[in-house]
């Protein structure tokens, strides 16, 4: 049976759409996507130049969805931090207030 590159096609549009979602900041959607993505890349390919240039991009591809993932890690991080600060600024506040 001859192999196609349908498979690795439809993982390269499969990661071209989590990258626009991870973009958009839809972290379910990538998560939907990737597995899919990754069944394609089970499927087998031919061993050729095409191949390699289409998973040349793919690697490149889950790099930016890693440096994505890290910016939006970080930034939850910020947030969870500041939220922190808050509670503890807003519980000295209430505890100061209570003394006469």
């Amino acid at each position: 049976m001859e192999q196609t590159h349908i498979p690795l096609e439809l993982a390269y549009e499969l990661s071209l759409q989590a990258l626009e979602a991870a973009r958009m900041g839809d972290w379910e959607r990538v998560q939907e996507l990737t597995p899919q993505r990754d069944a394609q890349l089970r499927m087998g390919h031919p061993r050729d130049e095409r191949s390699a240039d289409i998973i040349r991009i793919l690697i490149e591809h889950n790099a930016q969805l890693m440096d994505l993932a890290d910016a939006a890690r970080h930034e939850v991080n910020a947030q969870i931090q500041q939220q922190k600060y808050s509670h503890r600024a807003l519980s000295a506040y209430i505890a100061s207030s209570d003394q006469p």
